[in-house]
């Protein structure tokens, strides 16, 4: 297509969707990623060009489109069950970008649908990136981001979230050189610099009558979802991980795009 913008294409969990604004302030941290790139102050946002899933929302800026596709309960195996997968190929061009996170609902062992063992995870995300081979665009594997989950270890630290995820994920980027960005590791370090109290700041920890309009009226304690101050931080933490990338050139596309300054 002449003149189209490159894409970057997110496909994840809950952790990375967009949310209507009747929930806030959940938020995923693909929802505010462009706050990171050149041109944010103009971006538009608007429903995903032909996509049937109606969360799916593309944040166009002058140079770039993130579109975000990524849904709640979604694993690699339902992800792609429902043709979310299938969906983002048919919408993918030669020079586009998919950053994939997975891992928190792989691990659901309770729902077959979503379940995916780490020995099958390699396989899962194998589909994901011979989708991109396949459209000459770009895979990036990302670490399954930090939980608030210090009050679960008997001295209170936050350790890596759905280890086995992320080793396997870590593993299959050594063997196939699929870039990697490990945003599991650099949001659970976050995590530690703010401590226990402070994380909840960050995460869906809510007082009751906080927000009185929404579905959050009667609080909320929440380990996993993030607030928007907390997809902010995180968006930030992935931004630095793209322009810290060194080990080849093919995210320079992405860093030549990236503002200046990377704060959260």
């Amino acid at each position: 297509m002449a003149n189209r913008k490159t894409h970057i294409f997110l496909a994840g969990d809950s952790t990375v969707q967009s949310y209507a604004s009747d929930m806030y302030p959940q938020t995923g941290w693909g929802q505010v990623l462009c706050r990171y790139f050149k041109g944010y102050s103009s971006v538009r946002s608007y429903p995903s060009v032909n996509c049937p899933f109606p969360q799916a929302t593309c944040y166009e800026l002058e140079n770039l489109v993130i579109d975000n596709r990524a849904m709640a309960g979604r694993s690699t195996r339902s992800f792609l069950d429902e043709g979310r997968l299938e969906d983002i190929g048919q919408a993918m061009q030669p020079g586009d970008f998919m950053l994939m996170q997975f891992g928190h609902n792989d691990a659901y062992f309770e729902k077959k649908e979503r379940y995916v063992s780490p020995d099958e995870f390699p396989d899962f995300l194998a589909k994901y990136t011979t989708v991109c081979t396949k459209h000459q665009a770009t895979a990036v594997l990302v670490t399954p981001i930090a939980m608030r989950n210090c009050d679960d270890n008997p001295k209170g630290d936050f350790t890596y979230s759905f280890p086995e995820y992320r080793n396997a994920m870590i593993q299959y980027h050594t063997d196939t050189k699929i870039p990697l960005l490990d945003l599991g590791k650099a949001t659970t370090e976050y995590c530690r610099s703010l401590g226990s109290e402070g994380c909840k700041s960050i995460f869906m920890w809510i007082k009751p009558g906080e927000y009185p309009d929404g579905p959050h009226k009667e609080g909320k304690e929440d380990n996993a979802h993030l607030k928007k101050k907390g997809a902010i931080a995180f968006a930030g933490i992935l931004a630095g991980l793209i322009k810290s990338y060194g080990d080849d050139d093919r995210l320079d596309v992405l860093k030549d795009h990236l503002t200046d300054s990377i704060e959260w």
